[in-house]
């Protein structure tokens, strides 16, 4: 007698959910960067622009708040993503 036809082709949900998992930590966390670049460039370019003495304006602002935001996330968020993608190993 042969196997059930559902056991010859095992699709890989695993791995599948996995990367879902990982791919919805990356848009989180540049959504999340996003929306803090602007409410910080909102801040710098309007009311709190006398914290600085540089005059960059609300586009200069989010882009350099985006842009350290990106550097400062990936050491933090990488492994992490790094370790949800690597396969489980099969016993």
């Amino acid at each position: 007698m042969s196997p059930p036809a559902e056991r010859e082709h095992v699709l890989p949900t695993r791995l599948a959910r996995r990367r879902l998992l990982a791919g919805r930590l990356v848009a989180g966390v540049l959504c999340s960067n996003l929306v803090l670049a602007g409410v910080g460039a909102w801040a710098l370019s309007g009311p709190a622009a006398g914290l600085t003495r540089f005059r960059l304006g609300f586009a200069g602002w989010a882009g350099v708040l985006f842009g350290a935001s990106l550097i400062v996330a990936v050491p933090v968020v990488g492994p992490i993503i790094l370790k949800l993608l690597r396969p489980p190993l099969e016993d």
